[in-house]
């Protein structure tokens, strides 16, 4: 078998889980999983906050509500996303939430959930500007929304993870407007995500979502010291080799070496999703030292600088963990943690512990 996978500390996931849900201050705390749990593997992922007590979960799109559906019968899903008209009737069927974010899927839901045994949350668009209802279209619908008892409400803060939150604030004023507008008691009011519940003002909401949290990856600039990230990756060294001085290394030659140099290659590349973007820059930590990546990032191959490291082929190497964090990864692939997490495919292994 292949001597690379992402080892997951579901440990890490309890203190992380444990430290937003004495957050929240006694709040409904949804759990996010979408994206196969942030790349994490949301059945496992699931399995943990289910034995921690978890009841609630909020995936991206209908698939995934059907995947926990099959292992879990007595939990809350939320499908947080629009979805097709021909999914309705299969969820409410499989007590399923549906999202409602505008006139066509409000009337669309009337007319395939009539028995009213369907579960909905209304989405408010208040500044994200992806889906949901205007607070203009709130008043003008809000009868027609009453009707169908929806069980909950939430808007998206757009800006919570910076530092200025004066449009989170305003965000939340319009959400509390909208909200103020029924004469109707919702079940769920929810807009905070990670970034909202470790730095925001929640007094106007009884449940939260944790996505990013959870995973131990901080929403902000910088690392958190509360979070503890849960995935490492590893693999093996399986080949080493010496170059000359003026010798390239893969494909293009973009790295040329300016010395003998020794080259190590490990069994992973960007069809893992172990960035291409991040040739000649990526970092690994190898038998206690930092050592560079070098030459183009191939399919299922890279390659790294050993020269000054005692190694030889076995030996274990971590492209993400402790010392390389994903935060590191992000920066040198041009993007967030949060793209780097879900980029990582399932041929890579998962290894819980």
């Amino acid at each position: 078998m292949r001597p690379s996978y992402m080892l997951i500390d579901l440990n890490r996931l309890e203190k992380n889980y444990k430290f937003l849900k004495e957050k929240v201050e006694g709040r409904e705390l949804i759990c996010v999983v979408k994206a196969d749990g942030y790349g994490h593997g949301a059945l496992e992922i699931t399995r943990k906050l289910y034995s921690l007590g978890s009841r609630f979960f909020a995936v991206a799109i209908f698939e995934e509500a059907l995947e926990l559906r099959k292992e879990f019968d007595d939990i809350d899903i939320l499908v947080l996303g629009a979805l097709d008209e021909s999914d309705y009737e299969e969820a409410v069927e499989k007590n399923i939430s549906i999202t409602i974010h505008d006139y066509q899927s409000l009337d669309i839901y009337r007319e395939k959930c009539l028995k009213g045994l369907g579960k909905a949350h209304i989405k408010v668009d208040t500044g994200m500007h992806r889906i949901g209802f205007s607070v203009d279209e709130i008043e003008k619908y809000k009868e027609e929304i009453i009707s169908i008892k929806p069980e909950g409400i939430f808007t998206h803060l757009a800006k919570a993870d910076e530092k200025d939150k004066s449009y989170s604030i305003y965000q939340i004023e319009m959400f509390k407007k909208a909200v103020d507008m029924f004469e109707y008691e919702f079940k769920y009011v929810h807009f905070a995500n990670t970034a909202a519940i470790m730095e925001g003002d929640l007094s106007f909401s009884n449940t939260a979502r944790a996505g990013i949290g959870l995973y131990g990856l901080s929403p902000f600039c910088e690392a958190s010291k509360e979070l503890h990230q849960i995935a490492s990756i590893k693999s093996k060294i399986v080949a080493i080799r010496f170059i000359d001085s003026n010798e390239g290394v893969s494909y293009s030659h973009k790295y040329i070496s300016d010395s003998r140099r020794l080259i190590a290659t490990i069994p992973l590349g960007y069809a893992d999703g172990y960035k291409r973007n991040m040739t000649n820059k990526a970092k690994a930590f190898l038998n206690g030292k930092i050592i560079s990546q070098v030459g183009t990032i191939t399919m299922d191959q890279v390659m790294f600088d050993v020269t000054d490291v005692d190694c030889s082929i076995g030996d274990e190497i971590e492209l993400l963990g402790d010392n390389i964090s994903t935060d590191l990864l992000a920066e040198l692939s041009g993007t967030i943690n949060y793209e780097v997490m879900t980029s990582f495919k399932k041929r890579l292994r998962r290894i819980y512990c």
